[in-house]
């Protein structure tokens, strides 16, 4: 016998500064010769396991830059459920 869950999901977000990106497009002129492989792979994975959808930000594609600007990431998010895009 399959037991099934009737509890309905609520939905959630996660906003905020994770300091991971998703690809390595997503960081500029930061540890250029350094492997982000493992950060991407692990954020991703939790991206996808919690089935959460990444709100694209309009303004800007970056979120965080050194004070002389030669640095840049997108690191600040909005993570939301199919449930709250539903709302």
């Amino acid at each position: 016998m399959e037991a099934r869950v009737s509890q309905a999901l609520k939905p959630w977000c996660i906003l905020g500064h994770f300091n991971a990106i998703q690809s390595i497009e997503e960081r500029k002129g930061v540890g250029s010769q350094t492997n982000y492989g493992s950060e991407i792979s692990k954020f991703n994975l939790f991206i996808r396991q919690t089935g959460l959808l990444d709100i694209p930000m309009i303004s800007r594609k970056y979120m965080w830059y050194k004070p002389n600007g030669t640095c840049k990431s997108r690191i600040n998010r909005i993570l939301v459920s199919r449930e709250w895009l539903d709302c």
